[in-house]
């Protein structure tokens, strides 16, 4: 069996860091399918780059695309065209076909041949006519172990492929069979990479998997973590006890695969068109591995944005988020009133909807419904009929939630890709997706989080509850109950929690985490991002702004660190003179201070502090101008955001402060200056009388992301307004809150940062911490268990966020109390290992 030391060697780069990917990996003088252990390069996908092919469902993307195909098929060219279903396939070679010129088109999936991976590589390794296009399933396309000569071929890709696969180890007894070859590297202290460890016994399972049924079943998940292009992940612990113990008393662990950008790699040039691409859960984890997208607009689209949108009403039936469990539990007072809703709305005409799998058929007394496919894509036989129902729900399990959240993303993100987009491709098969349909058309959805997106994406559209279950206000909510009667008995009691010794030890904490050397007094208007310590505790009371790259990263890139707010302003200016070429090519800053964290920074919880206000204004009746002259004593920059146009000046206000204030601190301050311009004849709506002020009262929090500033798309909208002067003076937080109720220690902490001194807070449980770590991984010092317990001392150290160079020193002096130099040098070079992969 491959040493774990060795397999460490070949660990893949999850920051996406360049290594050249040839398909092949030669094993014992014989070639092998390349384990995904191995790096990708992202410069061999067509110099770096996916061409996006972005419209609305039902525009005419695949005929489209198809004109492209026949291009390059007709000059010579070969193209590799995959598309989702066998059903989308043959109607999709019946348009091509009736395009000018003589194209061949081949075609392989289950409908035309057996055994078609293997028929797949074949064709493209035997092949030498140029001028064709090869027709193959998505699911095809992701199982291929390498493609011959990819840079012969343009691949064409219509919709967006799943990037994630979830499956379980289910096996009983015989998991053994498939654990005793593969081996896990750590990637955290939760999650493990799991890859291949003993080759020979891979080669005797594949060959074992020919004959016996019982094996065979380990088929799909040995072919995700062989294949270059998938990177398996396991919970270490759940992984761990499986393998250890009887299965039959354990949990099987659940694998998680993330297909890698390689699968794209190589190829001539690459193209992706879908609805909602920026939605995709594609999109967002590939930008984090160095891929950038080319946005290209499809030439004789019918339209390029829905245009009938005024025609559509959406009705909901409960204003919290859909699931399986609520369908179940609130059957009688939601469930079955929702199916009689949607057969009241028919009218005893025809409609379509789509349901999940374990309710069967939902009107079997109805000859007017008709059950749409899980996968309706490509479908266009329906634009007739005017009424769609989505009955269906789709969440991920807690478990997957927390997987998707480690690899980066969001709850939002999480729910647009899994619900809200795929329900959209569902009611695009009927009649909204003809543009010259007059008819209104009847849409019916479970929750009000999927109506208001569907209303933001057909234009226009209106919104209505059905009037089920309980209104929200009375729906009652997951969790504990409610505590507190109102927002101002829970604000009050928030500070008196202050005042404990608990809610001080969480702050203080969070300031251990932020490194108390490097005092020398000098700092400029800088950014920089080292590993740690990343700021000192003095620079605290300096630092101004965090940058991340995404709206989605959980660890920051940029520190904006300045002796004075006018030094940042100057810092504002700079970024504001920059013309970027979207809205998301720009980079996000949060006013918050981050502590250290190892799995996701940006959290409110992990906001120390923050110093200056950022206001986002989205387009109300309260101009910049007006905004600045609500407080003449107060200095402010006012500047567009890149949405901005002359007809609707979209802004953003950042108001710097005397001191620094605390995240609590923060939101107070915002809902004071709010209530200030209500005051002054503005308000939330534009109701009762009053002016809409357009703030957006969703960013309240120092962990908010906004854009950095720009010039506006629209160049001639573009400003940068400077409200200063002798009568103007930054905001003083503590004659906006009751500051007085605050624990002196956080008071001191504020009113010193206008003199450039911090609170020197030091926890004494740190070093109790360290020696805990170090005696758990003595006493797993042992063999078959020290490569693991030593990189568990390793990320649990690095968890506590203390400082390299201290984590190294007892990793260092752990490895010289091995007992032989065998040892010494094996842990020596695994903590050589860990640095470096810590580093990506």
């Amino acid at each position: 069996m491959a040493s774990k030391d060795n397999i460490a060697k070949k660990i893949s780069n999850i920051n996406g860091e360049k290594m050249t990917y040839n398909n092949r990996l030669t094993i014992g003088g014989h070639s092998e399918p390349l384990n995904h252990s191995f790096y990708y390069d992202s410069e061999l996908i067509s110099n770096n780059s996916i061409i996006l092919h972005d419209a609305p469902a039902g525009a005419g993307k695949t005929y489209a695309s198809c004109k492209i195909a026949s291009q390059l098929v007709r000059s010579g060219e070969r193209v590799l065209f995959v598309q989702p279903t066998k059903e989308l396939i043959g109607k999709t070679i019946k348009e091509l076909k009736t395009m000018k010129g003589d194209v061949r088109i081949h075609r392989l999936d289950g409908d035309v041949c057996q055994k078609v991976i293997a028929r797949i590589s074949s064709h493209l390794r035997k092949t030498d006519a140029d001028g064709q296009v090869l027709f193959i399933t998505q699911d095809a396309f992701m199982q291929l172990p390498y493609v011959h000569k990819p840079d012969h071929w343009n691949l064409i890709a219509d919709e967006i492929p799943q990037v994630h696969k979830v499956f379980n180890l289910r096996y009983k007894k015989i998991h053994s069979l498939l654990t005793s070859i593969l081996t896990t590297i750590p990637v955290d202290d939760v999650w493990s990479q799991l890859v291949i460890g003993d080759h020979k016994g891979l080669l005797k399972l594949e060959t074992d998997m020919k004959s016996d049924n019982g094996v065979a079943k380990f088929k799909e998940a040995l072919s995700l973590i062989k294949s270059a292009h998938w990177s398996t992940y396991v919970n270490t612990n759940e992984y761990s006890q499986y393998v250890a113990s009887d299965s039959k008393k354990e949990t099987a662990p659940v694998l998680y695969a993330e297909m890698n950008p390689s699968i794209m790699s190589g190829y001539k040039s690459v193209r992706v068109a879908g609805a909602e691409l920026k939605e995709s859960l594609l999109y967002k984890i590939w930008q984090t591995k160095n891929i950038r997208f080319k946005e290209e607009q499809l030439s004789e689209l019918k339209y390029y944005s829905h245009q009938n949108g005024e025609s559509v009403n959406i009705y909901y039936a409960t204003n919290t988020n859909w699931s399986k469990e609520k369908r179940n539990k609130h059957k009688d007072d939601i469930w079955i009133p929702l199916l009689k809703k949607v057969s009241d709305l028919s009218e005893n005409k025809r409609f379509l909807y789509l349901g999940n799998n374990d309710t069967g058929d939902l009107f079997p007394h109805s000859d007017n419904a008709t059950r749409l496919p899980g996968m309706p894509h490509g479908l266009n036989d329906y634009t007739n009929v005017d009424m769609v129902a989505f009955l269906a729900a789709y969440n991920p399990s807690p478990q997957q939630a927390a997987f998707l959240r480690f690899r980066g993303l969001t709850d939002e993100d999480i729910i647009r890709d899994m619900y809200y987009v795929k329900a959209y491709q569902a009611i695009l098969r009927g009649g909204i997706r003809n543009p010259k349909k007059a008819e209104p058309q009847i849409v019916v959805v479970p929750d009000r989080g999927l109506a208001e997106w569907l209303q933001s994406v057909l234009q226009g559209s209106k919104i209505e509850w059905l009037g089920l279950g309980p209104p929200e206000d009375s729906f009652k909510k997951a969790g504990r109950p409610q505590i507190h009667t109102s927002s101002a008995e829970r604000n009050r009691k928030y500070r008196q929690r202050l005042s404990t010794k608990d809610h001080l030890a969480v702050w203080q904490n969070l300031m251990d985490k932020i490194p108390n050397h490097g005092e020398d007094g000098k700092v400029k208007c800088n950014e920089f991002c080292d590993e740690i310590p990343y700021i000192y505790r003095y620079n605290v009371p300096q630092f101004r702004a965090c940058i991340w790259d995404f709206l989605w990263s959980t660890h920051s890139s940029k520190y904006i660190i300045a002796s004075s707010h006018d030094m940042f302003i100057d810092k504002l200016r700079e970024y504001h003179q920059r013309t970027v070429p979207s809205k998301c090519a720009n980079q996000v800053m949060t006013m918050g201070c981050p502590a250290l964290h190892p799995t996701n920074m940006r959290t409110e919880s992990n906001i120390v502090c923050a110093n200056g206000i950022m206001l986002d204004n989205d387009e109300g009746d309260l101009t910049p101008e007006k905004f600045a002259e609500l407080f003449p004593h107060t200095e402010m920059i006012l500047f567009n955001t890149y949405s901005c146009t002359s007809l609707h000046r979209r802004w953003r206000a950042y108001i710097p402060t005397e001191f620094i204030m605390t995240p609590p601190m923060y939101k107070n301050v915002i809902e004071q200056i709010l209530k200030a311009v209500e005051k002054e004849g503005y308000n939330q709506k534009g109701t009762g009388g009053k002016k809409k002020d357009g703030f957006d009262r969703s960013k309240k929090n120092c962990a908010d992301l906004m854009y950095l500033p720009c010039q506006a798309r629209e160049k001639s909208a573009s400003f940068f307004l400077e409200f200063r002067g002798p009568e103007r003076k930054p905001l003083d937080p503590t004659q906006w809150v009751n500051f007085d109720e605050e624990p002196e220690i956080i008071r001191e902490f504020v009113v010193s940062s206008s003199s450039g001194k911090t609170c020197n807070v030091h926890s004494d449980l740190l070093q109790e911490e360290i020696d805990f770590e170090i005696e758990r991984w003595r006493a797993g010092n042992i063999p078959k268990q020290r490569n693991d317990a030593y990189s568990t001392l390793y990320y649990a150290l690095k968890r506590r966020c203390i400082a390299s160079e201290r984590v190294e020193e007892i990793m260092t002096n752990e490895a010289l109390l091995c007992s032989t130099k065998r040892l010494k040098d094996q842990r020596l070079g695994q903590l050589k290992r860990l640095i470096r992969l810590s580093k990506r």
